[in-house]
């Protein structure tokens, strides 16, 4: 592919059945680990579906793409949707989230795991 993976990049891959199996736009949470998997946080075009603290809005400009994230349209980021994926199903690598935002992220997904009073897992901020 040729381009690093990290925490905050941005990856367009094809996803299931929730995903009705079209290329969305997610947000990488964690390194690829040594299989070549990694979490991302799906995004999603169409705001306001999900409940407000659900949604981080990413940095999006138009026609053109923003220059950091790459993306054209209104884009939040799904924080009831993470997903592990291979890196081999990446079909794009776009831009980056921007790191304040990341953190925002990271975080709400701390608070919202503690909620739900589970154990973390890999998908988790660390």
């Amino acid at each position: 592919m040729g381009h690093t993976i990290s925490p905050g990049t941005i990856v367009w891959v094809s996803l299931g059945p929730r995903g009705g199996y079209k290329d969305r736009p997610a947000v990488a949470i964690n390194n690829p680990d040594s299989d070549g998997n990694l979490f991302v946080i799906v995004c999603t075009t169409q705001l306001g579906r999900e409940p407000p603290e659900m949604e981080v809005e990413l940095p999006s400009s138009a026609p053109i793409r923003h220059s950091l994230t790459k993306l054209k349209k209104r884009t939040v980021a799904l924080l009831n949707w993470t997903e592990e994926v291979s890196v081999s199903s990446i079909r794009e690598v776009g831009g980056d989230c921007p790191g304040p935002i990341l953190l925002d992220i990271k975080q709400k997904l701390r608070a919202l795991a503690q909620r739900q009073h589970r154990e973390p897992n890999r998908a988790d901020p660390v």
